[in-house]
């Protein structure tokens, strides 16, 4: 609660009565005054006095507008109770070190209002009789420029520092005024060593002079740049004495009567040698092709008739050069696809549409069958008449068996499968005999147990000392555990068989009603439960019911040793995934006990604990229950605690409904 200050004023009898007529002297000293507060009311600057007792005494119009309140909302009221928090401020440190030993400050701050605004303002502060006198002048526009400014110098600087060429500039003396990391990478100086350097170092000795004049006719030329590759290749100079090719180009620009040169460089060191290699490999192509064993690669004539005959043609068909030059290709067709006319067929559309690609099985000269995957090319003139065809064999054999092998493994597995499946149909009506069995044939001497003993404490007390009722109470208790024990096996037995029936679901209205359903507060229990707005998503209405119960029961069970019991049930969103989405994620927040994270995997285990039966009641098989229901929904759950300090339960529900409706 904020305490406000009031000015009040006692009346006295005497302020009803007229004052009496002031002599001249003094009305002149009031009429200055009168002038003095007036000037300073209407000053830009903003004018206030603070007194020994942190009161606003005075304060001027700016001063009002740059605090956003008026002077009736000031005058009276300490800067605390106005501004709270302030004080922990270096303004603040620095108008009570004005207060104290009254001396005069000048800074500049930002300012931040109660609303969490900010301003810059620049602070005169010095010592006034009754406190201290402030002149405050709104520097938030000059701020902002410095600061626009500094980012767009930092930007600059990112850019040439990041640049991947390297970038160089000169004065009108050519010497170093700019050198960036990648021209330090390129020629192998640190910037601080060639700053103010001749720039021709980074030039061979043989170059050096005619590099000197081209600069200078540059210069006078009044051409502001010219591009990359327009000054053609020039050689630069490593450190190492090591001569490379570059590509560069230069712009100019006159700043204070000064004129400075900036040259942009490109290694195209990597470029001249591809240029080198692929001028060789051209020369080297048909020796090349020649050699070429993984494929045949063969030329025809435009009837079809071969004509070239590579080594690797001779490895998958089988027939010398020859035997094979000038024969047609159908030889290499089965005996089906030469009767169909296939090899013109496929020559006809290379013809038509300059290339055709075929898959099938073709004809070894030993009379064995490969599979071959085949690529056909017309080859024409300048003018567009057909020279022929270049046609390139693959041999896929080995591939084309091992599909057939994984087809025979295919149905392999999926007769596995069926057995399997099979095998697990008749599993799961044995669980479900067992869970019958388990239902009836457990519940009746469970049922006899409680019931007796609960005879024997009722008709024989007198009978029985305090120890004897001890031992019936406990055999009922733990007769009534057991009995929990079989429901929560059956209902984890029932989920595993049941289906999931997916629908989009209003998640917070969930959590309302399960809340309802607890009926907590009729419980008399310290409560402060917080439900956040939650986001839909496709899930098993019962099923997701079931995990809220479970994990808020659970919360609240391990949270009552606290004076209040806080739960927070929200929802926070996980970063896009591999699907391309934004998943969101549910959580159950408590304040309780909490839990060492050495045991976080153990605790989704059936039966599984990590406090004694006596602290906590409870049969071990709710948060087991909950991980199978999250998994059953193609989701996740996981939790995070501290010991003495809480838990924190999350889990997510497989995709959003937008993205399954898809």
């Amino acid at each position: 609660m904020t305490l406000r200050a009031e000015n009040k004023k006692t009346d006295s009898p005497s302020q009803h009565i007229s004052p009496p007529a002031l002599p001249h002297r003094q009305m002149t000293a009031f009429a200055n005054e009168e002038r003095f507060r007036h000037t300073l009311d209407n000053m830009l600057e903003g004018c206030q006095i603070i007194g020994f007792d942190w009161r606003y005494l005075y304060v001027n119009n700016a001063a009002a507008r740059y605090g956003r309140q008026t002077k009736e909302d000031l005058l009276g009221y300490t800067v605390m109770e106005k501004y709270p928090g302030i004080e922990n401020t270096e303004l603040f440190a620095l108008m009570q070190q004005c207060m104290t030993e009254r001396i005069a400050r000048i800074a500049e701050f930002e300012f931040t209002y109660p609303d969490g605004g900010t301003s810059w303002f620049q602070f005169s502060i010095q010592p006034e009789p009754d406190g201290i006198f402030i002149l405050t002048l709104d520097i938030t526009d000059r701020k902002k420029a410095e600061v626009a400014s500094q980012d767009s110098e930092a930007r600059l600087n990112g850019i040439i520092t990041s640049a991947m060429d390297a970038i160089i500039s000169v004065d009108e003396t050519q010497r170093v005024v700019l050198f960036n990391a990648a021209a330090e990478t390129m020629f192998g100086y640190q910037a601080a060593e060639v700053m103010g350097q001749s720039l021709g170092r980074f030039i061979p000795q043989r170059f050096r002079r005619a590099h000197s004049e081209h600069m200078r006719v540059f210069g006078r030329s009044g051409v502001t740049n010219r591009s990359m590759g327009k000054l053609g290749a020039i050689i630069g100079l490593r450190a190492n004495g090591e001569e490379f090719p570059i590509e560069a180009s230069i712009s100019q620009i006159e700043a204070a009567d000064v004129r400075f040169y900036t040259v942009i460089l490109r290694d195209i060191t990597e470029r001249k040698n591809m240029e080198d290699a692929l001028q060789e490999s051209e020369k080297r192509f048909r020796l090349l092709v020649e050699g070429v064993k993984e494929y045949a690669i063969l030329t025809l004539d435009p009837e079809g008739h071969v004509v070239s005959w590579n080594d690797g043609a001779r490895r998958i068909k089988g027939y010398q050069a020859e035997d094979i030059i000038g024969q047609h290709i159908s030889v290499f067709y089965t005996a089906e696809d030469r009767v169909r006319g296939k090899a013109k067929e496929l020559l006809h559309m290379a013809t038509q549409q300059g290339s055709v690609e075929d898959e099938g099985w073709r004809v070894r000269q030993d009379g064995s069958r490969i599979w071959a995957n085949v690529s056909i090319s017309a080859l024409r003139d300048e003018q567009g008449q057909l020279l022929g065809f270049a046609k390139i064999t693959r041999d896929l054999t080995d591939r084309k068996e091992a599909e057939a092998q994984i087809r025979r493994l295919n149905r392999e597995l999926e007769k596995r499968v069926r057995e399997r499946t099979v095998q697990l149909e008749v599993a799961n009506k044995e669980l479900e005999a067992f869970a019958y069995s388990v239902s009836h044939d457990l519940r009746a001497p469970l049922r006899a147990m409680s019931g007796f003993s609960r005879i024997l404490i009722q008709d024989y007390t007198d009978i029985l000392d305090e120890s004897g009722q001890h031992y019936l109470q406990r055999i009922r208790e733990n007769a009534s555990q057991m009995g929990n024990l079989i429901d929560d096996l059956l209902k984890f037995s029932r989920l595993i068989r049941e289906p999931v029936r997916r629908e989009t679901i209003n998640v917070t209205a969930v959590v309302h009603r399960v809340l309802a359903d607890l009926n907590l507060e009729s419980a008399a229990l310290p409560l402060d439960i917080v439900v956040d707005e939650l986001p839909d998503c496709l899930a098993d209405f019962q099923l997701l019911y079931q995990v809220f119960l479970n994990l808020i029961e659970n919360a609240v069970k391990y949270s009552r040793q606290r004076d209040v019991i806080r739960i927070h049930v929200g929802a926070q969103e996980l970063a896009p995934m591999a699907v391309g989405h934004s998943q969101p994620v549910y959580f159950v927040r408590d304040n309780g006990i909490g839990f060492d994270m050495a045991y976080a995997e153990k605790i989704f285990g059936v039966f599984q604990r990590l406090h004694r039966a006596e602290e906590f009641e409870g049969t071990g098989v709710g948060l087991a229950l909950v991980q199978r229901i999250i998994h059953r929904h193609s989701g996740q759950i996981w939790v995070e605690a501290v010991v003495d300090q809480g838990a924190t339960f999350y889990f997510t529900i497989g995709f959003p409904p937008e993205e399954i409706m898809e």
